[in-house]
């Protein structure tokens, strides 16, 4: 599957849970917010998909790239 890391900025809290989970997937902005290193490649589809349901806001999601 082709996929792709997105963060919603507008809902992120900055709890850190992503970033301290999986830093080679997140890192924060200078605002604080979470962000997508390099659109998650570097991450499983799996680790993934398991770090969206720890997201505190639900900010965070996984999409295929074809929608």
């Amino acid at each position: 599957m082709d996929y792709e890391l997105r963060v919603d900025g507008e809902r992120c809290i900055a709890s850190g849970i992503c970033v301290n989970d999986l830093p080679e997937a997140f890192e924060f902005d200078d605002d604080d917010i979470s962000v997508p290193i390099d659109g998650g490649r570097r991450a499983s589809e799996a680790e993934l998909r398991r770090i969206v349901g720890t997201c505190p806001s639900g900010a965070i999601s996984v999409v295929d790239r074809l929608e």
